[in-house]
């Protein structure tokens, strides 16, 4: 190899140490085992909070009915109380444990509704701190807090305390799986990132299986809350494995922390730096702490256009894919089951996902699933929930729930890519509010409006989702695209292509050879 001495970009320095290699492969492990504590708590509340249905109570003088009613039947809310029983025993769920029905109903819907609104705040929050202090600082505290709280949200004396426990979970909550999704994706190659970002959500959709399950073999509600909760400490213990991002570290000048990162890196994935090879500093950085500011993202009409169109389609993505979650009980059939579906369904969205991303573009990725998710969740309403042909219900139910999460999981990588890194963490966080303002939403429509018809949330969600779909026609696509003038940016969508770069693939091949 020549001395001469090369100055490589910050890109050209991952695929020096290895743009997806054993060491990211560990890190994405690691940050897949820390999503699925964070995935029960988005979810359980669909059996945590499950209405068992009531039953008159024996000798009772104005309930005389032998049969067993479903939650949806009001008559009860006419009666004495005394007249009247739910089919579980109190500690089923909180609806029993509480003793939540007809007028007060609506706490139920609050202790979904308030860890969403939780989360947003928090990814405000979270998201500017990690933006200007790291995304580490974020990443461990946050995990832990979320597994303390959701330990002790078991213990919960009333539904009010419930609730206001349910609403610091939510806070937490972003800074486990937004750090984890931006942190994996800063630290590998671009070719690489959808593959690495979206794996996360393989494990999101594992989680959601496995809290199916342990919902199912565990009927009491505390038990379930400290099973999903307990086992996982063990998480905390990867601190000292995962690092501060490079891009971040890059971006505020930290580079002896850098350069001692990439040859702790380059060791792990059997790869020597050459002597002769120096990183580019940083254009954003001119010898001062990098502070950014939420009202960065509207800082000139192009951002803000962006960030606004994002953010509508993330309120979207929130309320249609938790809404169908929870709506999964009245596509018809056995609610466990049509909840595992919907889960299942999840695993060949990913699969698509990471390879329609680097086959056809994040942009066509995105748009097309979500108007496909979008008229099928409509075309629900048109189907009966009953009879033969309910099978069609569930079968559209299931499309729509494929079809959103191909085009959630893919707008991750776009929306990362169309935020520069100086405020990726804040851009990503208030889409995490839109979004978690979307999922907020997502209880009253699926459980709420179908008060007025069963067909209403489905028209609902269908409704709002291909209108997002049309929005997103404005922002650019972001695959392999690089700046005109050739020089560096922190935005990840200015990523360098090796395979079209002579030196560059030199000396990567000079390096792979040593």
């Amino acid at each position: 190899m020549e001395d001469k001495k090369r100055l490589v970009s910050l890109d050209e320095m991952i695929e020096v140490v290895g743009p997806f290699n054993k060491f990211q492969w560990i890190l994405d492990a690691m940050f897949c085992m820390m999503l699925v504590p964070q995935t029960f708590q988005a979810l359980i509340m669909y059996f945590g909070a499950l209405d068992p249905g009531w039953r008159c109570t024996k000798n009772s003088s104005i309930c005389l009915s032998n049969e067993t009613m479903s939650p949806d039947n009001n008559a009860r809310c006419s009666m004495p109380r005394t007249e009247w029983e739910f089919t579980e025993a109190k500690d089923f769920s909180i609806i029993t444990q509480f003793d939540i029905n007809c007028n007060n109903m609506w706490l139920a819907n609050l202790t979904s509704s308030a860890l969403f609104i939780g989360w947003g705040i928090g990814a405000v929050v979270l998201g500017w701190i990690a933006d200007n202090y790291g995304r580490k600082i974020v990443l461990f505290p946050a995990t832990m807090t979320l597994l303390v709280l959701g330990f002790i949200n078991s213990f919960a004396p009333n539904i009010e305390s419930f609730i206001a426990f349910r609403f610091f979970i939510g806070f937490v909550t972003p800074g486990v799986g937004v750090q984890s999704f931006i942190l994996i994706s800063e630290i590998v190659g671009g070719k690489f990132r959808p593959l690495a970002g979206i794996i996360l959500w393989f494990f999101f959709t594992v989680a959601l299986c496995i809290l199916g399950l342990k919902a199912y073999l565990i009927r009491q509600w505390k038990t379930l809350f400290i099973v999903c909760t307990v086992p996982y400490v063990f998480v905390i213990f990867f601190y000292t494995f995962v690092p501060e991002s490079v891009r971040w570290l890059h971006l505020h000048g930290e580079t002896d922390k850098l350069n001692a990162l990439f040859k702790r890196i380059a060791k792990w994935n059997n790869k020597v730096i050459p002597e002769n090879v120096t990183l580019i500093k940083s254009d954003s950085h001119d010898g001062k702490k990098h502070k950014s500011s939420p009202l960065d993202l509207f800082r000139t009409s192009k951002i803000a256009k962006s960030t606004l169109v994002q953010g509508y389609a993330w309120f979207v993505y929130g309320m249609t894919y938790y809404g169908l979650a929870l709506a999964a009980g009245d596509l018809g059939g056995s609610l466990y089951l049509n909840y595992v579906l919907v889960s299942v369904v999840e695993f060949p969205a990913i699969i698509i996902a990471i390879d329609f991303c680097e086959r056809f573009g994040r942009k066509k990725t995105v748009i097309y699933p979500m108007i496909v998710g979008g008229l099928s969740c409509a075309l629900v309403a048109a189907v009966p929930a009953e009879g033969n042909i309910k099978i069609l219900r569930v079968m559209l139910g299931l499309l729509g729930k494929l079809c959103i999460t191909i085009s959630f999981d893919a707008i991750y990588t776009w929306s990362l890519e169309l935020f520069s890194t100086d405020i990726r963490a804040e851009g990503m966080g208030f889409l995490q509010v839109t979004s978690r303002a979307g999922a907020a939403s997502a209880p009253w429509i699926a459980k709420s409006l179908k008060i007025i018809h069963t067909s209403i949330p489905f028209i609902t969600m269908g409704a709002l989702t291909l209108i997002g779909s049309g929005f997103l026609f404005i922002l650019p696509e972001t695959k392999d695209n690089e700046r005109a003038d050739g020089k560096e940016d922190d935005s990840l969508h200015f990523d360098v292509n090796v395979d079209d770069n002579a030196e560059m693939k030199n000396l990567v091949g000079d390096v792979d050879s040593m």
